[in-house]
């Protein structure tokens, strides 16, 4: 399993404790961190003049960059792909989970998805603030055990995938 495999799962699991669609939740934790994807193709992709080819930078040389300008990068994408205003919306805001002086629910569902499953050991650097989704969290509803029954979920996939 992918981190954003592991974090449509659990996406899906929280949504089951809200009024929230389920398989809506799973298709935004499948999609939230495509811009991250497409920077990384972009970079590696690049070509040098003539025949020299660039060497792509080291992933921690350029980490900080991609973690900025994911979120909007994955907005542009489903834009690009004209997926539902929503979705573009959700991915768009995964980590932030505002819109203006509103919490969307979705997007904390998703903040809340991706910092569990990269607590079982699957982030991407340190793209995920724990800070970001505790406020999710208490934004949400879910109570501590709620927390540690999706950390055990995410454990379970993570021993499935092995």
């Amino acid at each position: 399993y992918t981190t954003l495999f592991r974090s449509a799962h659990l996406a899906r699991i929280a949504c089951r404790l809200t009024a929230i669609p389920d398989e809506f939740a799973f298709l935004c934790g499948l999609l939230h961190d495509v811009g991250m994807a497409a920077g990384l193709l972009i970079l590696a992709d690049q070509k040098g003049s003539g025949a020299r080819r660039l060497v792509p930078p080291a992933f921690e040389e350029i980490s900080f960059a991609l973690q900025v300008v994911h979120e909007e990068a994955s907005a542009v994408l489903a834009d690009a792909w004209n997926l539902h205003p929503e979705v573009r919306l959700v991915i768009g805001i995964h980590h932030h989970f505002q819109q203006g002086r509103r919490i969307h629910p979705m997007a904390a569902v998703l903040c809340v998805a991706d910092w569990v499953a990269s607590e079982a050991g699957t982030a991407i650097g340190s793209e995920v603030d724990a800070c970001r989704a505790q406020e999710a969290r208490e934004h949400l509803g879910f109570s501590q055990q709620v927390m540690v029954d999706l950390a055990a979920r995410a454990r379970e996939t993570l021993e499935l995938a092995l």
